[in-house]
Formats: C-alpha cells, sequence, structure tokens
C-alpha cells in the first residue's frame, strides 16, 4: 500500500509543477480555446490509451502463463530478469525513442520528407550501435548483475536474459521505423498493432512455455516485438519509407554477438590463475626471437619487468591461499625451455618478484636496492646476449 500511495504523491506532485510551470509561461483565458484541436488531440489520444493497455498485456502477460504453467518459483526468477532488463532499457534506450519522435515531427513540417528520412537513417545508425552494446554487455552480465541485486537463487534468470533485452531494444526501435504511422497520427492502427503483438505473444506462451520453460517465454517475447516492429515499418512504408542501415547492422550486431560469445564462456574469477600463466607464458617464449638485440631488450628487461607485473598483479587480485601458486609461475617451465639460461639469469629472474614474496614489506630502502638490483641483473643479461648470434 505504501508503494502505491508514494507513487501516487509523485505523480501528483508532477502534475502540479508542471502546470505551475505552464500558467507562468503562457496565457490561458477560456476565449483561447480551440475545439478543434482538441477534437483532434482526443481522436489522437484515446487509441493511445488502448496502446498503453495493449503495451501493458505485451510486456506483463506472459508471466500469468508461467504462473499457471510452471508456477511461483520459475515466474520470481523470470521476473527477476525481466525487471532488470526493462531498467536497462529505460536507462539507455527509451531515451532514444522519447528524443527521436518530437525531432523527426519537426523535420517534417519544417523540411519535408527527404530530411526527415535523411534523419532517421542517421539516427538508426546510432541507435543500432548503442543498442547492440547495449544487449552484448546486460546479455553478458546478466547473471552476474541478478545475483548482486537480487540474491545468488535468482541467477538462473540469466538464460532469459538476451532474448528479452534484444525484444526490448527492437521494440525502442518501433517509434522510428514506424514514423509514417506517427506522422500521420494513424493511432488507432498503432493500437491494433499492440493488441495483435500481445495477442501473439500469450499465443506463443501457451505453445513454448510447456516444452522450453521460462526461456521460451522470453523467446515470445523476442518474437513478438520483431513482429510489431516489421509491420510498424511496412505499414508505415506509405507515408515515410525510413530506410534501415544495412551497413550498420552488419557490423554492430555480429560484433555484438561475438563479443557476448566470448564473454559468457570466461569465468573471470576461475580463469584469473590461468590467464596470468599464460602471461608470464608468452613473456618466457619471447626470449626465442631471432634477433639478437630484440631478445637482449625483450629478455633482459622488458620480460623481467612484464613477470613482475603479473606477480605483482596476481598478489593483489586473487585470494590468499592462491598467492603459492602465483609465486611459482617461474617454476612451471620446462627445464629445456629454460636450458640457455645462465645462473645469473635466474638469479635476475627471481629479483623480478614482489617485495612481499622476497622479504617482509620493506622500507624505502630495501626497495632501492631491490631496484639497483633488477637493473644490475638486467644490464650483466644484456652484456651476454650481445655476444650471440642470429639463429
Amino acid at each position: 500500500m505504501g508503494f502505491y500511495a508514494a507513487t501516487v504523491v509523485t505523480e501528483v506532485l508532477g502534475v502540479l509543477w508542471i502546470g505551475i510551470w505552464l500558467f507562468r509561461r503562457f496565457e490561458v483565458r477560456p476565449a483561447l480555446f480551440d475545439r478543434r484541436l482538441f477534437r483532434g488531440m482526443l481522436a489522437f489520444g484515446i487509441p493511445m490509451a488502448g496502446y498503453e493497455l495493449g503495451a501493458q498485456v505485451l510486456a506483463m502477460g506472459d508471466r500469468y502463463v508461467i504462473q499457471s504453467l510452471l508456477g511461483a518459483q520459475p515466474l520470481g526468477v523470470y521476473v527477476a530478469a525481466y525487471n532488470m532488463c526493462d531498467y536497462v532499457r529505460l536507462l539507455a534506450l527509451s531515451s532514444f525513442a522519447a528524443a527521436a519522435l518530437p525531432t523527426y515531427s519537426r523535420i517534417w513540417e519544417e523540411q519535408g520528407a527527404e530530411a526527415t528520412a535523411d534523419f532517421l537513417r542517421r539516427f538508426l545508425h546510432v541507435y543500432v550501435a548503442a543498442a547492440s552494446l547495449v544487449v552484448a554487455v546486460t546479455a553478458a552480465t546478466g547473471g552476474e548483475v541478478l545475483a548482486v541485486l537480487a540474491s545468488a537463487k535468482y541467477r538462473e534468470g540469466e538464460v532469459v536474459v538476451p532474448w528479452v533485452i534484444a525484444g526490448m531494444s527492437l521494440e525502442g526501435a518501433v517509434m522510428v521505423c514506424g514514423a509514417g504511422l506517427y506522422l500521420r497520427k494513424r493511432s488507432r492502427l498503432i493500437m491494433l498493432l499492440v493488441a495483435v503483438a500481445a495477442a501473439l505473444n500469450i499465443g506463443l506462451n501457451l505453445l513454448w512455455v510447456p516444452a522450453w520453460g521460462i526461456t521460451g517465454s522470453a523467446a515470445a517475447t523476442l518474437v513478438s516485438y520483431a513482429a510489431l516492429l516489421l509491420a510498424s515499418m511496412l505499414l508505415g512504408r506509405g507515408t515515410l519509407a525510413v530506410p534501415l542501415p544495412w551497413a550498420a547492422i552488419a557490423k554492430f550486431v555480429p560484433a555484438a554477438a561475438l563479443g557476448w560469445w566470448i564473454a559468457s564462456h570466461i569465468g573471470f574469477r576461475a580463469d584469473a590463475l590461468t590467464a596470468l600463466r599464460a602471461v608470464r607464458r608468452s613473456c618466457r617464449s619471447s626470449c626465442r626471437w631471432r634477433w639478437p638485440a630484440t631478445r637482449c631488450c625483450a629478455s633482459g628487461c622488458a620480460a623481467q619487468h612484464r613477470h613482475w607485473l603479473a606477480d605483482w598483479v596476481a598478489a593483489r587480485t586473487l585470494k590468499d591461499e592462491d598467492h603459492a601458486p602465483a609465486a611459482r609461475f617461474r617454476s612451471d617451465v620446462p627445464r629445456h625451455r629454460r636450458r640457455w639460461r645462465s645462473a645469473g639469469w635466474r638469479r635476475s629472474a627471481l629479483c623480478g618478484q614482489p617485495a612481499h614474496l622476497r622479504s617482509p614489506p620493506g622500507t624505502r630502502p630495501a626497495m632501492r636496492a631491490g631496484r639497483r638490483q633488477r637493473a644490475g641483473a638486467a644490464r650483466r643479461a644484456a652484456q651476454r646476449c650481445r655476444g650471440l648470434h642470429v639463429r
């Protein structure tokens, strides 16, 4: 009850503030009332109320199907994931459509159809890039975000996040791709399209939820929004043909899909030690470069500091029990790969370990001594490498 009361109070205060601002800026008199304009506003606005009702059914109708077929627990997981995607849409994607509608309406009235189509083409290019990034990031981090914002038991809702956020990104482009419907104020047709999409969503839920669970419901959401976008674009072409940015779609959508696939197959915490070991091995393999000068710099100086950087990152990012494996990075290389190194080089490599592994928390003199020791070892290694021949 408190939530709804707070919502009502907030809305009333917002309407009062807007009313005060309007009365101060504009002159309001009964003689200025335009009945023709008022009738036109009612003719456009009443069907849009039906549009809002259909949009709510489209967004929430699947929840009743899940409740009746699967139960309360899968419904809670689905609602948590869906609401998270809705928050992302409100923060990252809704502002595009809110800014596009008044802008292209003004361009249509002042500059005509050609300028409006050019603006919408450029707008869609930017929207495709932004929406691809938002969808990829949300799909890749959905499980972690759900575990942090809700709890770990809602993490299984990450399977529906890619479907839902992709559908919401398509819904954000309806007002742009179907600009012809909004420019001609065909609100009745818009309401009918949303109602058909809502009915399609419920029908697909009845078919797919028993077979695929909440994933089927999320897929039904994506298909319904895609159908709404396609129908709006086709029916609006009679007034204004909006060119799709196929070049942007060909660039950004596959890149976003690849990024999401790579990120979803990486366990960030579990693979931290493995990644650091790979960095260390790649640094050691650089010592086999062909050119003596490059080999001298890479093996005598740069590789040493890369090794120290990997140990430093491991000491500060991994848990305490992982410090011991991090300190043994140097010993996991086969002996035949480090046979050519002298005892002096092995001493110089040991000098590259972080301070907490080779001495207690040191003072500034100890740190300066360590730097001098590493610099001397690097110079000696460089001098030995100068006499090597090209292999």
